[in-house]
């Protein structure tokens, strides 16, 4: 994960952006700037829901959701969170320090209580 980065939701982990989420925590860190935004792209064809999706406090992001064939829908994250649905076929969040310096980010998931 970086500048650019792309996972997707799965019921494995590998070294290729797979993220078991199957009733599994994790997270992955990775540094952005304030300055020089990044994305990272969050893809479900498995079609998985109950999945909640976060960052550290240091880090400043935004969301859109997209679901084909063409629906494309701005995200608030003002709870901090966003809570994974199965009608979600791609996450697209935009990131950035909300400090003046490079800060580390870190992207973690869980379980949604529901």
């Amino acid at each position: 994960m970086g500048v650019a980065g792309f996972a997707f939701l799965s019921n494995v982990s590998d070294s290729n952006g797979k993220l078991n989420t199957v009733n599994t925590t994790g997270s992955k860190s990775f540094r952005v700037s304030a300055v020089e935004p990044c994305s990272l792209t969050i893809a479900n064809q498995q079609k998985r829901g109950g999945v909640r999706l976060s960052f550290g406090a240091q880090t400043g992001a935004t969301l859109t959701r997209v679901q084909y064939p063409m629906t494309t829908t701005p995200v608030s994250l003002a709870q901090g969170f966003y809570d994974v649905q199965a009608s979600d076929d791609v996450l697209i969040f935009q990131l950035s320090s909300i400090t003046n310096t490079t800060s580390m980010a870190t992207f973690k998931w869980t379980p949604s209580p529901l």
